[in-house]
């Protein structure tokens, strides 16, 4: 049964994957070149590996909304104003400026994502995986890499204890399978085709998560060497 459990959790885990990253075009209308407003960012963007949708509403009660792809979707502050272009044919029509956003509050969102980084990643099983250690975390602090990218690695580090956990199950459940009902294998390729897929996006996360770290740590020390010259 744990194993069945497994497998569902992975073909509900591709099915709404697949479905939430799906872009429609509202909050993007190209010809949406009138009345400028602002209004609040009332949600948060609380991962970074897929499509995701920023809401706001402006001081007159009106609801916006965007998609951003998961390349789009950097991390945003709830509570901030955000401008949206109307169109000067249908008012119903609108786009989000939401590069014009992250480019101007860069700093704030890179202050912020920073903090989620400290408060949000454990020494886990994915710290033990991809070395991440508090002489890790000073290194993000003093790097130059992209905030996205740690954002991203936030997120994928989260992944990763999940991604270890079902694993374990998956594992475990099929070694107490094939010993106990020892199956032919034309009905063990379904099963371990599925803990194979799940092994492999387990290890993609680890390298991505790596990669991402190397590129940190060798940011903080051109950075600190910068410094030090400066003196």
């Amino acid at each position: 049964m744990p194993f069945v459990i497994a497998i569902v959790m992975i073909v509900v885990f591709f099915l709404l994957t697949a479905r939430a990253n799906r872009v429609p075009k509202t909050g993007r209308d190209p010809e949406a070149n009138g009345k400028k407003i602002t209004a609040v960012i009332t949600n948060r963007n609380k991962t970074a590996e897929k499509a995701v949708w920023l809401r706001a509403v402006s001081a007159d009660g009106r609801k916006f909304k965007v998609k951003m792809k998961a390349s789009e979707a950097k991390y945003w502050i709830k509570g901030d104003e955000i401008s949206i272009l109307l169109s000067k044919e249908n008012p119903k029509k609108y786009r989000v400026l939401f590069n014009d956003y992250f480019r101007e509050n860069e700093a704030r969102i890179r202050a912020e994502v920073l903090m989620h980084l400290e408060k949000n990643v454990k020494k886990r099983i994915a710290a033990r995986f991809v070395g991440y250690s508090d002489k890790t975390l000073r290194a993000f602090k003093m790097c130059s890499v992209d905030t996205h990218n740690i954002f991203m690695f936030t997120t994928f580090m989260r992944m990763i204890d999940f991604y270890s956990i079902v694993t374990i199950v998956m594992v475990a459940s099929f070694i107490g399978w094939f010993v106990t009902k020892a199956p032919t294998m034309g009905v063990m390729f379904v099963p371990l085709a599925a803990v194979l897929i799940l092994v492999m996006l387990l290890k993609g996360s680890i390298d991505f998560c790596k990669r991402i770290k190397e590129e940190v740590i060798k940011s903080a020390k051109i950075n600190k060497a910068k410094q030090l010259s400066e003196k």
